[in-house]
């Protein structure tokens, strides 16, 4: 790390460079911890400019330099560096552009009255990381904004030695806006809206056991904030100082402001409706019950009415009265109406059932199934069952399965003459019908005998 001192006004990567407030000016290449002193000239940081996190810009008599000067921004650069304001009525940091820069690194207020750590004097936009905070000296803020926009990420202190000596002042018509907490010092607010822009704070307001996290003098400005919104923890110290301020709504805010009680021993939250705790989940409350705060929740549970729940169980604030006997429960099963169970692709639909008075199967005394068919399922037989080919097919599978029983059926239909078309001749020694003879024996008085032939 070194220590470098302007030894004469121009841009910061010019021969303007010292190791001693007096010596020789040069060109210098910067490294990571670095320190520039304005030394009382005019530093134009035309250049992006990487200190790192441990380097410094100041104006102010560390060294030995003299006390003054600045560093100017121009538009479109970064300055890596932390920045601290001396004891001249100056800023350490100046931008006056019309478009951007940025600062990334803490930045300070001096001792001396108007000794600004950073102040946009311009109409562009000036990107702070880092924290701001007030210095010693009168007026010595952190950072001072005007005409143009300041985003600072990062928190911001007030001062601990005169009444305004805020860490970030928006003091003109321009906006500033701060992503980070605001935290009162000894004698100032963290953050201030002196005039009609418009301040923009989300993050925590925090007050110190001295002041507010957050100031505004003007009933014309706007001041926004997210909070929450913290008093201080001996004195309950309000951590909002402004004549106005207004819920940062579009931001969606999950906010509460403390209040301390009478003895400042315990503090209350006032919270907003989304930010409220505590309350029940939406399943446990009664359905169609609104609660939280406004109304916001409704609740989702179905509590079953008494008589639909068995006898002595616990249910709502009473418990259940339904008493389910076998003989209660069969008369629920077997007295219930069909119609109630129709329902598609159930057990109840596809039991043979009738819809009305007329019973369309019962149980015979002996046990059996009896029905009246009333009609059929369209198109379950078909024209093609009573086809000449199907009925054949199916008495030729008969005959076969029963060739035998059959023939022998045939021949004594035959015998006897039973047969149309085709007589039975007798003789006293025969019998013939067709293809069955039969051959008769005997003396026809005592015995006769008939044998096939």
């Amino acid at each position: 790390m070194a220590t470098y001192f302007a030894r004469a006004s121009g841009n910061i990567n010019g021969a303007i460079w010292a190791t001693t407030p007096s010596g020789t000016a040069g060109s210098v290449t910067f490294a990571i911890g670095d320190v520039l002193l304005a030394n009382s000239f005019s530093v134009t940081v035309n250049v992006n400019t990487n200190l790192g996190a441990t380097g410094e810009v100041r104006n102010d008599t560390a060294g030995g330099a003299t006390a003054g000067g600045s560093f100017t921004l121009s538009n479109g650069v970064t300055l890596t560096s932390n920045v601290i304001a001396g004891s001249t009525s100056t800023a350490c940091v100046t931008f006056g552009g019309t478009t951007s820069a940025s600062i990334t690194g803490n930045c300070t207020g001096g001792s001396a009255t108007n000794a600004y750590g950073v102040s946009n004097t311009g109409s562009g936009t000036l990107n702070i990381t880092g924290i701001c905070t007030g210095g010693t000296g009168n007026s010595a803020f952190g950072v001072l904004n005007n005409t143009g926009t300041v985003n600072i990420s990062g928190n911001c202190i007030g001062g601990s030695s005169n009444n305004t000596t805020y860490g970030a002042n928006n003091t003109g018509i321009g906006n500033m806006n701060i992503t980070g907490t605001c935290t009162g010092g000894n004698t100032s607010p963290g953050a201030f809206n002196g005039s009609t822009g418009t301040l923009l704070i989300n993050g925590t307001i925090q007050a110190s056991e001295f002041v507010a996290g957050v100031g505004g003098s003007n009933r014309a400005q706007v001041t926004l904030l997210t909070g929450p919104f913290l008093i201080s923890t001996t004195f309950g110290v309000n951590p909002i100082a402004c004549v106005a301020w207004r819920w940062a709504s579009a931001l969606n805010n999950q906010t509460y402001l403390e209040v301390g009680t009478q003895t400042l021993l315990q503090k209350r939250n006032l919270v907003t409706p989304d930010n409220a705790t505590n309350f029940p989940a939406q399943s446990n409350v009664r359905s169609a019950i609104t609660f939280g705060i406004g109304g916001a929740l409704t609740g989702t549970l179905v509590v079953p009415a008494a008589h639909s729940v068995a006898f002595g169980v616990p249910v709502d604030n009473t418990t259940g009265t339904a008493v389910l006997t076998p003989s209660a429960v069969a008369d629920a099963v077997w007295d219930a109406l069909l119609t109630d169970h129709t329902t598609n692709n159930t057990f109840g639909a596809r039991v043979v059932r009738s819809l009305n008075s007329n019973n369309e199967l019962q149980i015979t005394g002996s046990h059996h199934a009896a029905a009246d068919v009333h009609e059929f399922q369209p198109q379950v037989i078909t024209d093609d069952a009573f086809a000449p080919s199907t009925i054949t097919m199916f008495m030729d599978a008969t005959r076969a399965e029963f060739a035998g029983e059959i023939t022998e059926l045939e021949e004594v239909h035959l015998i006897h003459g039973l047969k149309s078309g085709s007589a039975m001749t007798v003789t006293p020694t025969s019998r013939v019908a067709g293809a069955v003879s039969q051959t008769i024996s005997g003396d026809g008085s005592t015995t006769t005998t008939v044998t096939r032939d």
